[in-house]
């Protein structure tokens, strides 16, 4: 926590986990107050400072939108952001540590799960900038569908099965692949649908012209729609003729339905936890509906590229 798009990321600790400056500071408060050298104020304050930190950071990353600094479509830009989400979820919980007794049925440790999920966010936002530095090393690299050998760009042959190495870059882009493959217009119109009725839904929660049932009502219905149309990936997965330039190139495409169905899944599972947090977080719901419009333009660009 802590980090920007830009940040160098530091050094894990033996086991594995990240530091930042946030984490810190709740740590320093949490165990103060095991020590019984402050109270729970002080817990709450460096809990408070805590979601301030990390709002800025939100609100940072919309800046940088905005003037066009960084790429919304980005895996390492929506990793980001959704740490920035989980810490704002992690703080939520740390809140209810003092709701409860400690011999209360109802107490469950809440301040360290909190920490543990702040930890988990925080590894997930430096895991994705050594990512993104491992794939600018590895760019020059493509590695064969057929035989899986690794060759530069630049070679004309596979060194495993004497492919065309040209053939095979294009083969795993997008855009060669859907002249094997090409997905309905309903598939590739889908996620811009649901994410057009989603929208409206919410807009209508947020300013009062929908209820709560409806919109869960509506979440439902997309969650089946979507899910459905898994279990179709499936069943296409099941007849690709493997082996054949043809059946790779269909994978290729189906798998990146799949990611794209799952994402939007997984935004909508978010956006419906953040509408039903007490009280409701509306500004959670409307960050959950700016991924999932991320994911809707990101398929719709792979779609016009074919």
């Amino acid at each position: 926590m802590g980090m920007s798009a830009t940040s160098t990321p530091i050094q894990a600790d033996e086991f594995g986990d990240f530091d930042s400056p946030v984490l810190k500071r709740l740590r320093e408060a949490w165990d103060n107050f095991l020590e019984e050298s402050c109270g729970p104020r002080e817990v709450i304050r460096a809990i408070n400072w805590a979601q301030q930190q990390v709002d800025q950071h939100i609100n940072k990353l919309q800046r940088q939108v905005d003037s066009g600094v960084s790429n919304p479509l980005s895996q390492t830009f929506q990793t980001i952001a959704r740490a920035f989400v989980e810490h704002l979820n992690a703080l939520q919980l740390m809140r209810k540590e003092f709701r409860y007794p400690p011999g209360s049925p109802l107490y469950q440790n809440f301040f360290e799960q909190g920490y543990e999920r702040a930890q988990e966010a925080t590894n997930q936002m430096v895991q994705a900038h050594q990512n993104k530095l491992q794939n600018i090393q590895q760019k020059g690299w493509v590695n064969c569908p057929l035989c899986g050998t690794r060759n530069l760009r630049s070679d004309h042959q596979c060194a495993g099965c004497r492919k065309s190495v040209p053939e095979i870059v294009a083969l795993l882009s997008s855009a060669r692949a859907r002249e094997h493959f090409t997905p309905s217009p309903s598939e590739q119109t889908e996620l811009t649908q649901v994410y057009l009725r989603i929208r409206s839904a919410v807009l209508e929660w947020l300013c009062g012209k929908n209820t709560m049932d409806n919109l869960l009502g509506i979440l439902d219905q997309v969650f089946q729609q979507l899910e459905n149309h898994l279990v179709n990936l499936e069943e296409q997965f099941s007849r690709l003729q493997v082996g054949t330039s043809e059946g790779e190139a269909s994978r290729v495409v189906l798998l990146q339905s799949q990611e794209a169905i799952e994402s939007a899944l997984y935004c909508l599972e978010e956006l419906e936890r953040a509408a039903l947090q007490d009280p409701p977080r509306p500004g959670l719901v409307r960050l959950r509906l700016q991924e999932l419009e991320t994911v809707a333009k990101n398929t719709q660009k792979a779609d016009s590229n074919s």
